[in-house]
């Protein structure tokens, strides 16, 4: 993996983490606690670094993630989540 790819992260914070997984199609699948969440993700992004990636924590507020799936059709899941980072790091809507 070429230094220059940079992958954005789906990143949560604390305070929004319950309202965000409540909301989401696929939220059962998430860890009950988001210390569980934050540590399996800090791995993941290891990870990726550690493979030459950039990695950028794309924060997901769950008002706004909401409305943006809606204005675009998308279901506030996987799919979703993956299509937000990807727009928020490349700025081009293409992307959604």
């Amino acid at each position: 993996m070429p230094r220059s790819h940079t992958i954005g992260i789906p990143w949560y914070e604390r305070e929004n983490y319950v309202s965000l997984i409540a909301i989401l199609d696929d939220g059962y699948s998430f860890p009950e606690s988001y210390d569980e969440w934050l540590s399996e993700a800090t791995i993941l992004r290891t990870r990726f670094e550690t493979l030459g990636a950039r990695t950028v924590r794309v924060v997901l507020n769950p008002r706004e993630f909401s409305a943006w799936c809606s204005e675009r059709e998308l279901r506030p899941d996987e799919n979703g989540r993956v299509h937000y980072a990807i727009w928020f790091v490349t700025g081009k809507e293409s992307a959604a």
